[in-house]
């Protein structure tokens, strides 16, 4: 890609999703004044004015973020976009940046990219700051332009993250809430809760995955990744110490309780203790019968008497 054709680019992203071929000159004139060639330039709509105004909200942050690394970009009154660019070698630097009223590309570099790499002080910052140096006198005594949210935009509170839905796990990050408000294009908000940040207990004694058996445990909110248990890759990533634990604690059984006596058992020994009872009774009982066999034949008679009453 040249310069000029970054440049077109960006335009496009300005003139809210319009193409517009680039022109190196409007028209020739003699030197009676007369137009003699007048450049024709083509337009073409490329994305929806929606999606333009996304893309320069997004350009905001390099050149107005805290972080941005196109600070040096902006012209005094007025609204500015822009974006660095450097190549993995560092043989190509860039910035392009653009106004209501007009963009421009800076490039730094080699003719060759095997030349060489370019200084430490000819990176993209150098670009953004020779950017703004001839943009501001460019923009003399122009005034302030922006651009103004079209409609069909909404809003939608997501996780950094995952670019999910936001989850109230996704604001207890370890790293910080991460859940923040982002603009969509009507009809493109996801529709998928985040399932990266999980709230999951954990074992206080072993600090793995808790068990039905611990009895010491936390709730905590950690970050997952996909086959986390097969794909160890994710150990070397910056964040790996929040990634939850994928070993379940093995050290806390469980407890052991003792198992009742048998109610039955013991029931069928009251039984048979009953029984030994009742044989002793009868036992008792006849041999009272036997001392008393030699009973008067009056008293057999009475006892006679008695039952055929009965």
């Amino acid at each position: 890609m040249t310069t000029v054709e970054l440049a077109g680019a960006y335009a496009t992203v300005a003139n809210n999703g319009v193409y517009r071929t680039p022109l190196y000159y409007t028209k020739i004139t003699n030197s009676a004044g007369e137009v003699i060639y007048e450049s024709k330039q083509e337009e073409t709509r490329v994305f929806s004015e929606q999606t333009a105004w996304l893309l320069q909200d997004l350009m905001k942050e390099p050149v107005y973020s805290s972080v941005g690394t196109a600070g040096s970009s902006r012209i005094s009154g007025q609204e500015c976009r822009g974006k660095t660019g450097t190549t993995n070698n560092n043989s190509s630097a860039s910035f392009c940046g653009y106004t209501k009223y007009y963009t421009a590309a800076v490039w730094l570099g080699f003719d060759r990219e095997a030349d060489g790499t370019n200084a430490t002080n000819a990176d993209s910052g150098l670009c953004a700051r020779l950017y703004q140096a001839i943009m501001s006198k460019v923009h003399t005594g122009l005034p302030s332009k922006g651009w103004d949210r079209p409609s069909g935009i909404t809003t939608a509170v997501v996780c950094s993250t995952s670019g999910k839905l936001a989850t109230d796990e996704c604001r207890q990050d370890p790293e910080g809430n991460k859940a923040y408000s982002e603009y969509f294009k009507a009809g493109t908000v996801p529709s998928e809760t985040c399932n990266i940040h999980k709230k999951i207990e954990i074992c206080n004694k072993t600090g793995k995955l808790a068990t039905e058996n611990c009895t010491d445990k936390t709730a905590k909110v950690f970050i997952t990744r996909p086959d986390s248990e097969t794909n160890q890759n994710w150990k070397s990533a910056q964040d790996a110490k929040y990634m939850a634990p994928i070993e379940v604690c093995e050290e806390c059984k469980k407890p052991v309780v003792q198992e009742p006596e048998d109610v039955n058992n013991v029931t069928n020994g009251n039984t048979i203790n009953n029984n030994v009872i009742n044989n002793v009774t009868n036992t008792n009982t006849n041999k009272n019968n036997t001392n008393n066999s030699g009973a008067t034949n009056n008293t057999v008679n009475n006892m006679t008497n008695t039952s055929t009453n009965r």
